[in-house]
């Protein structure tokens, strides 16, 4: 007769967090890792995975199949993380963080002093370049994400377009991290690890390590008025292992301020190309699609991990959907002849410094194209219209290199320390 069956502890799941780090070598990490702060989390527990064995011919004849062979493979989109806009004190969120294995550029300048005025910036250091935003101190105390496009002339660099105060010389111009998407092949990567607060056997936890990763979607954007600004991420997993780890005590200090979407927010469009001009509009919401993706490269030998020797960034065409009022004469301004638009969406913030800042950021598309035709919504309790854009490369300056920070379809900046740590 079988003896009693033990009982088993049970721990509860509050107090989960994530490490990220980065690793220079495909399933080594580097050795940096920081908690970040996540609102949703979906990360993989199968490490192994198995095929069936059925050779032909057996001594036992109602005996066809051996046992399953068990391998390590990558995992496909196995994470999903989902993360509202904080910040870091190196100007960091977790856009710009999972940009760094997402094969993105990337493109920062020290702090600064900035006048902004006619449609120009005139830093002191002459820090500005196409496709580099700044974070610049209006009269009217706020700070305003600004966008350069061309290069410098005299100290003055032309931006998009113009903010809706202007900036007196020595107003305060703080570094933001701006990002831009490529087509190439991924050479930082990623390092996950879930800890749990389950035991491991002993007093460390029970954790699992996804060695190995890289960014494999960026999910829809979505900008609603008095909503912070969230971003839901999948990325491939090399290799998953359950270890016993102790947490992080450090973290990418993603505990500061969310920035919610309030009546600073800038919806900018006008004629791609123009700038200076400031023409903005009211925004029920918008949907921004960047389209982004990356596929694992198979390899066997040499340096490879599981079955791939690394990632390829697949950047698409961005699409943005705009829902506004009803309108007659935007309806015309929208609708046009499909001239290129240029379209902007920033958030302003008035609580820069050291301590605790809320994020200013940014969302520009320099050059894009009506692709479906306006439409009229009915429904509800007042007429709404519907229009939907895709984005082109931004042309700035006169390089037409593929890649080229200047030729982008889309920017992304955030910011608000004073000093990049």
């Amino acid at each position: 007769m079988a003896g009693p069956v033990g009982t088993t502890t049970a721990y509860g799941t509050q107090g989960q967090t994530l490490e990220f780090d980065t690793e220079s070598t495909l399933g080594t990490a580097d050795g940096s890792a920081k908690d970040i702060r996540f609102e949703e989390l979906t990360f993989p527990t199968v490490t192994r995975q198995q095929i069936e064995n059925k050779p032909k011919g057996r001594e036992n004849w109602a005996d066809n199949q051996d046992r399953p062979i068990t391998y390590e493979a990558v995992q496909e989109d196995a994470i999903s993380v989902t993360a509202n806009c904080r910040l870091s004190s190196a100007n960091l969120d977790p856009l710009t963080l999972m940009a760094t294995v997402g094969g993105m550029g990337s493109d920062t300048a020290s702090k600064t002093t900035a006048a902004v005025t006619g449609g120009t910036i005139d830093t002191a250091s002459d820090a500005g370049l196409p496709g580099r935003a700044f974070l610049v101190e209006l009269d009217d105390g706020t700070y305003h994400p600004v966008l350069c496009t061309a290069t410098e002339s005299g100290g003055a660099v032309n931006i998009t377009m113009n903010p809706p105060d202007d900036a007196t010389a020595g107003n305060d111009c703080l570094a933001m991290q701006t990002i831009y998407p490529k087509q190439q092949e991924i050479t930082t990567y990623g390092n996950l690890k879930w800890n749990t607060r389950a035991e491991n056997t002993s007093v460390n936890q029970l954790a699992y390590q996804a060695s190995g990763c890289a960014l494999s979607s960026i999910g829809t954007i979505t900008i609603e008025p008095n909503t912070p600004l969230k971003f839901d991420f999948g990325l491939h997993a090399g290799d998953i292992d359950q270890l016993s780890d102790t947490m992080d005590a450090d973290s990418l200090k993603f505990r500061e301020n969310v920035p919610i979407t309030d009546c600073n927010f800038e919806f900018g469009f006008y004629d791609a190309g123009t700038g200076i001009s400031n023409s903005t509009a009211n925004l029920i919401k918008a949907e921004i699609d960047l389209n982004y993706s990356s596929v694992p490269i198979p390899a066997t030998g040499g340096t490879c991990l599981n079955g791939i020797q690394g990632y390829y960034s697949m950047p698409g065409t961005p699409k943005i959907t705009l829902e506004m009022i009803m309108d007659k004469s935007r309806w015309d301004d929208f609708e046009g002849t499909n001239a290129y638009k240029y379209i902007h969406f920033v958030q302003p913030s008035s609580n820069a410094g050291n301590t605790t800042p809320t994020p200013a950021w940014g969302f520009w598309f320099p050059n894009c194209f009506l692709s479906e035709a306006p439409v009229m919504i009915s429904d509800g309790d007042y007429y709404r219209m519907t229009c939907v854009y895709e984005g082109y490369s931004a042309n700035f300056g006169s390089s037409t290199i593929n890649n080229a920070q200047e030729m982008a379809p889309w920017y992304y900046a955030v910011g608000g320390y004073y000093v990049v740590a």
